[in-house]
């Protein structure tokens, strides 16, 4: 509709009809355009995802269950932001955060028939089961303690160091092994070098990097090894099984694609060569705390330590 044609309702009587006006000025509008015009979609709001800060950590985000993590998140295509707690957390607390719903949303441990009745597991090992393979740092005074050892028997006899509130440490003393326990991460490793304990068992993927970062003068034994059937899960709460779903799916997905093995490999290829240099003996020990809906039965999520080493 022209300008002139509007004043010219507007100056009349017909004009003073604001019915009118409008009926004549939408008339002036193709339908089909009225009907094209896309209605805004309202913005979808990132999801918030705060995992526990790790107490020891200097960068969180750079550790392998994070980048993991946000790899698993980012398949679902749906918005989120990734955030560390406020503080830093030791493991114990974050999920006693996620448990309580209060400002955790998402960590990862090693698996427990407790754990998991009051948290929701994401029952993907994240570290293939390798949590389970240990080998022991100890000091260069009683290195000679393991030249012998073939069995559990003999192994009980040595004073075997551990975290107060691991599950390693409910598996070890459910072997009969002698161990003492310690609620401080650093300070474990000052016991070791004062001779307070013989043996401290450290997973084959995380011994490599303590060494480097102790200051203690210790060392790997290269003779002797255990393992124990085990996974380190994603953990969230039981109010949360969307996110639970949420990464569930995104994992699988990498599982499929190769995206996981890729990461997996990228973070402790080289530690995995490092653990089978040394041709050590491995003394198999039993788990009566792993939960029964462990997916044992899915192979491609397992490294088979058994086939590495022998048994």
């Amino acid at each position: 509709m022209s300008r002139s044609v509007v004043r010219l309702l507007l100056s009349s009587g017909v004009g003073c009809l604001p019915g009118l006006l409008l009926s004549c000025l939408m008339s002036a509008v193709p339908m089909k355009a009225i009907a094209e015009t896309p209605v805004p979609q309202p913005k979808l709001q990132p999801q918030l995802i705060v995992f526990g800060y790790p107490h020891q950590i200097v960068d969180p985000l750079t550790l392998y269950p994070i980048r993991l993590l946000r790899a698993a998140l980012d398949k679902s295509g749906e918005p989120y932001e990734l955030q560390a707690s406020p503080v830093p957390m030791v493991q114990d607390r974050s999920l006693r955060e996620i448990a309580a719903g209060n400002q955790v949303d998402v960590f990862w441990s090693m698996t427990s028939i407790e754990r998991e009745q009051y948290l929701l597991p994401v029952r993907i090992p994240i570290d293939k089961g390798l949590f389970g393979w240990r080998v022991f740092l100890t000091t260069e005074k009683n290195q000679h303690l393991t030249e012998t050892v073939q069995t559990i028997a003999q192994l009980k006899k040595l004073v075997i160091l551990q975290g107060h509130d691991w599950p390693d440490t409910k598996i070890l003393q459910s072997n009969k092994l002698k161990v003492i326990t310690s609620n401080q991460y650093r300070s474990m490793f000052n016991m070791l070098a004062t001779g307070r304990a013989e043996l401290f068992p450290r997973s084959i993927l995380e011994v490599w990097k303590e060494i480097k970062l102790e200051k203690h003068n210790l060392l790997v034994d290269p003779r002797l090894s255990i393992y124990y059937p085990t996974a380190l899960y994603f953990f969230v709460s039981k109010s949360q099984p969307e996110l639970a779903k949420r990464i569930e799916q995104g994992l699988n997905q990498m599982i499929k694609s190769g995206e996981f093995e890729q990461l997996f490999l990228e973070e402790y290829g080289a530690d995995l060569a490092e653990a089978l240099a040394s041709k050590r003996r491995v003394i198999y020990l039993d788990n009566p705390f792993l939960p029964k809906e462990t997916p044992l039965d899915r192979k491609e999520l397992w490294v088979d330590v058994e086939a590495l080493v022998g048994k």
